[in-house]
């Protein structure tokens, strides 16, 4: 049933195991591209870039998934992972300019995918977030609640990554 839905409908999949961290400071952004593989600096606002977060051997510490937001960052680690790549992250601040708050558990995460996953969702918010590009980024109003929506294609489907206050996971 949840194949069928994935690959023909919409399923509906809860991801808060995977770590989010928000950055804030003007120097977040080039902290990030100095400690990563792909460029980031150029990265606008309302996208997400996919970068290798590396130590200072290269040896890779996490995939990241970096959501420029203006204000800050929201980066996505990997599910055991959003300790570490904060502290990583913590160690190589010296002057600059950057914070770092886990708000792993201060947040939910769901992912919709799906072929009628763009549609289920612009139902659900009564606007066209599937018009979102891969790696697009937008606040949206989803039955009530404000979250922060990423188009990720993450099963090889459309998919949209939903990240709401955690009180609201339930809800949604």
């Amino acid at each position: 049933d949840e194949y069928q839905a994935l690959t023909t409908g919409a399923a509906l999949v809860e991801r808060s195991a995977v770590g989010r961290l928000r950055l804030h400071g003007k120097d977040a952004l080039d902290l990030l591209n100095r400690l990563s593989t792909n460029q980031l600096l150029d990265l606008p606002v309302g996208q997400a870039r996919p970068t290798v977060l590396t130590s200072n051997k290269g040896r890779i510490i996490d995939l990241l998934t970096v959501i420029q937001r203006g204000d800050h960052l929201l980066v996505m680690t990997a599910p055991e992972t959003h300790r570490r790549v904060a502290e990583h992250i913590q160690f190589y601040t010296f002057s600059e300019d950057v914070s770092v708050a886990d708000v792993t558990g201060d947040t939910a995460m769901l992912s919709l995918a799906g072929p009628v996953s763009g549609r289920r969702l612009d139902e659900a918010a009564g606007a066209a977030i599937s018009a979102l590009a891969e790696h697009g980024a937008a606040s949206a109003t989803i039955e009530g609640v404000g979250a922060l929506v990423v188009r990720s294609d993450f099963l090889g489907a459309p998919g949209y990554d939903i990240v709401a206050p955690a009180e609201a996971g339930q809800r949604l």
